[in-house]
């Protein structure tokens, strides 16, 4: 559709991603925000929301408590985390901020604790049995072997798409956001 639009793709932190479309590293950034707010238009940033998602804790799909009616609450959470070892991002990723909040906020103290980059690594590890992890849902449900608990209070990311205010009216910046949105858009 666009023959002459030549995109190279990187991948970096959600953390550090706003300066790096900022100081022009970068045209457009997406990223995933699990924070309550994520961030708004402002200082030469274009914010554009393309998906809102529950987290689940994410359980292997034989864990006693896979069958069980009813969201993670607090008193679940810290079951299911007191006896696991509990999966997740390394610290300064906005996922594990996330999480290390939520179990904080319930006082729910994992025995072990392994970092993973990547959100479908941490789903194969659960569905091995290896842990518990908090995921997005569609990335459990895709995971043969995960059951993903709905979390009470409920807990979301965003997908967003970050580009310059400058460059809202550049034609390969919107093809490329509109590439986007149509991939978020099937389902991939």
């Amino acid at each position: 559709m666009h023959p002459e639009l030549t995109v190279v793709a990187h991948e970096t932190g959600s953390t550090t991603a706003a300066a790096a479309v900022l100081d022009r590293r970068y045209d457009l950034a997406v990223i995933d925000d699990w924070s309550a707010h994520p961030p708004a238009e402002g200082s030469g940033l274009s914010v554009h929301r393309l998906r809102r998602e529950d987290i689940v804790l994410a359980i292997s799909s034989d864990h006693p408590l896979a069958g069980l009616p009813g969201p993670a609450t607090a008193a679940r959470l810290r079951q299911i985390v007191g006896d696991r070892t509990w999966l997740c991002a390394p610290a300064g990723q906005l996922s594990r901020a996330a999480g290390d909040q939520r179990l904080t906020s319930v006082n729910a103290v994992p025995p072990r604790r392994w970092e993973f980059e990547g959100l479908h690594v941490l789903a194969a590890l659960v569905a091995a049995g290896a842990g518990v992890a908090f995921l997005p849902a569609g990335i459990a449900r895709e995971q043969a072997g995960v059951t993903g608990l709905r979390t009470a209070p409920r807990m979301q990311r965003t997908i967003l798409a970050l580009t310059r205010t400058t460059t809202r009216e550049d034609p390969a910046v919107t093809a490329c956001l509109h590439a986007v949105r149509q991939a978020l858009g099937s389902g991939r």
